[in-house]
Formats: C-alpha cells, structure tokens, sequence
C-alpha cells in the first residue's frame, strides 16, 4: 500500500488506504502542426512548452468522522509526492469534486483527481548552490530547468549562463530573479524594471556560469526536474 503525501500531511493522517495512485505520465508537448502543399508530411514546431496531466486516485476513507478533515485537506495547491515516486515531488492542484461512493456498511470510497504540472521536480534541485566565482553546473534532471537566482553585490552587472545574458542595473545590497514565476524582487519590491535579457534558463548537461561587475556572490536553486 502505497501513501501520497500533500501540503506536508499524508494519507496516514487521516486513516485513508490508497487503493489506486495512479500514475506518473510523460507530459505532452505543445507543438503547431501545419500541412504544407506539395510537401511529405506536415510541418511541426515545437515550443518545449509542455502540457499539465491529470492523475486520478482512489482511497477509502476508514474513519468516517475524519471525513471533514479530509476534504480540507484534498483542497487547492501544493506539493504531491507519493511513495511510488521517490526521490521528487509534483507540483499539484486538487480539481473538480471528490466523488464518494459506500465501500461497505461504515466505509467510503474517495475518487479524487490530481491536476499536475508537466514536470517532476528532484529533491537535490531544492538546495540552494553557493558560488562566489565562475563555474560549471551539470543540470540533474532531464530537461532545462527554471532556477531562482539572487545576486549579491552593487551596481550594474552582467550574468551569463553560456549564450544567454541578463544585464541587471543599479543592485543596491541583492537581487532574485525567479525563472519559474517570471518576477524579478528584491525583498517585497519588484525589480523587474532593472532586468535587462531573459530569465535565464538552465540547459541539459553542462552551464558554464560567470559574471562582470560588483558581485559577492550568487546563490541559485536550480531546481532541477524531469519530464
């Protein structure tokens, strides 16, 4: 029997045995298809932007006074890991209704579906990375991932990542630029005006990483995943 394991608190918690996890999928890619005359096969481009997947799961719930609790608890967003999937966490929304059927005189059977982000994001991506001078990273997971960065220094600065460039001007103390979310703060205050270039990105394989200007450091997580 396996446990999921969402917003910090577990099947466990609630006296629920799972009777289904579901299962981990390999997230679809959005592409453009486009049939060209006198042409073999269709055009295709491809985004490297990739679709969310639902996960369906199935529990009984043991404990029918828990019931409340449970449905507090399978609510909005968060972090899903599960036992069959070790090492990594999914990033998660609970949609639609849970569905409850009888499983016998005094249990419940829950249906509930998971909506999840394309990717599964590596326990070792969550540590935060210290450099204080030019380096190489080797990205862990499978495909580029979206790093939260924060530069540490004054003045105007330029950070590299192999071909890719952000000039950021007038740091005072620190900046973060945050690839997932595409924001750039420093504390409560967006910076954003201050960038200069992409978020930056980091690719499969090896990043060669260094900068000119004022920097004391740079602290990345790198937050790797796999698809």
């Amino acid at each position: 029997m396996y446990n999921i394991y969402f917003n910090n608190k577990s099947t466990a918690d609630f006296y629920l045995i799972t009777k289904d996890i579901g299962r981990r999928k390999r997230a679809n890619e959005q592409i453009d298809q486009y049939p060209v005359p006198y042409r073999n096969g269709d055009l295709i481009i491809h985004s490297n932007k990739y679709n969310s997947y639902t996960r369906p799961m199935l529990f009984t719930a043991t404990e029918p006074l828990a019931l409340p609790a449970i449905y507090e608890w399978l609510d909005g967003s968060g972090e899903l890991r599960t036992d069959l999937d070790k090492g990594g966490f999914f990033l998660t929304s609970v949609i639609g209704e849970i569905d409850q059927q009888p499983d016998g005189p005094i249990l419940n059977e829950l249906a509930v579906e998971f909506l999840v982000e394309p990717f599964f994001y590596l326990d070792s991506g969550t540590q935060t990375i210290e450099l204080t001078g030019p380096t190489t990273l080797i990205n862990q997971g499978t495909i580029e991932s979206e790093p939260l960065i924060t530069i540490y220094g004054s003045g105007d600065v330029d950070f590299n990542v192999n071909s890719q460039v952000v000039t950021v001007q007038g740091i005072v103390e620190s900046i973060t630029m945050d690839t997932k979310n595409l924001v750039c703060y420093c504390g409560n205050k967006n910076e954003g005006r201050k960038m200069n270039g992409e978020y930056i990105r980091l690719d499969k394989g090896a990043n060669a990483i260094s900068w000119t200007g004022n920097i004391t450091k740079v602290e990345i997580t790198p937050r790797w995943c796999e698809r």
